[in-house]
């Protein structure tokens, strides 16, 4: 079953999101999906998290602006333990890992084989994985 309450978060171009979020309804995952444009829009978007709703998996394409920031932000931050997928090619795969990539997906699956791409991304991170909690938020220290 649907785990419904947790959410993907996207960095990458909206037509990919939209795609990525129809193909994911088409294999009956109604999965939140959050598609951002920047690297301050992943910080935000995971920050805004809540016990209603977690981010279960990070998706970035590094062509968008930040995206290797994104990369490098999260596996030092303390979200560093939510899986992130990184869509590259070539070398950009090897620089991915060594950052922090749980995974990499080609560019050219992940944009002219999305079907495939939603449903191997939303069969193994939605219902196979069992995916780590979101870390507690920091309490602000007043003075």
């Amino acid at each position: 079953m649907p785990r419904t309450s947790v959410e993907l978060l996207l960095l990458c171009a909206d037509e990919a999101a939209r795609r990525f979020e129809t193909q994911l309804l088409e294999i009956g995952l109604d999965n939140p999906v959050r598609a951002v444009h920047s690297a301050d829009g992943v910080a935000a978007a995971l920050d805004d998290s809540t016990g209603r709703r977690t981010t279960a998996l990070i998706v970035v394409d590094p062509e968008v602006e930040g995206g290797w920031e994104v990369i490098r932000w999260v596996k030092t931050s303390r979200y560093r333990r939510v899986p992130l997928l990184v869509i590259c090619d070539g070398e950009e795969c090897e620089d991915a890992y060594s950052h922090g990539a749980n995974a990499v997906m080609g560019r050219a699956r992940w944009t002219h084989q999305s079907d495939q791409a939603a449903s191997a991304v939303g069969n193994f991170w939605m219902r196979v994985a069992r995916l780590p909690p979101m870390p507690e938020k920091q309490a602000t220290n007043a003075r």
